[in-house]
C-alpha cells in the first residue's frame, strides 16, 4: 500500500517496499486489538488498546522501529486504568485508519 507520506517531497519513510509492507502488517496486527480508533483531527490519530503488558511491549517495539525510518511521526502513550491510549501525530495527509 502506498501512503501519501512516502513521496520524495516532504516527510517520507525510508523503508524498502518489502520492509514497509511487513511493518504495515505488524501495525495491522496491533490495530486489530484496538478497542476504538479514530482520526480525531488533521494530523492526529488516537487508538485505545487493552491494558496488557505483552501488547504494550509490542507497541513500544513498533514505536522504536518507526523512530528509525519515520522520524516525522510522534507517538504518545497514556496509561489509563482501563486502557492504553496511543496518540499518533503525523502529516495531515496520512490516514492511519486506511492502513487497516
Amino acid at each position: 500500500m502506498d501512503l501519501p507520506v512516502l513521496g520524495e517531497d516532504g516527510p517520507h519513510c525510508t523503508l524498502s517496499p518489502a520492509a514497509l509492507e511487513q511493518r504495515l502488517q505488524d501495525w495491522r496486527a496491533v490495530m486489530e486489538r484496538a478497542l476504538r480508533s479514530e482520526q480525531a483531527r488533521d494530523g492526529v490519530t488516537v487508538a485505545d488498546y487493552p491494558h496488557e503488558p505483552a501488547l504494550r511491549a509490542r507497541i513500544d517495539t513498533l514505536i522504536a522501529a518507526e523512530g528509525e525510518c519515520c522520524a516525522f511521526l510522534r507517538f504518545d502513550i497514556e496509561e489509563r486504568d482501563e486502557f492504553l491510549r496511543l496518540t499518533l501525530h503525523h502529516p495531515p495527509e496520512f490516514n492511519l485508519l486506511a492502513v487497516r
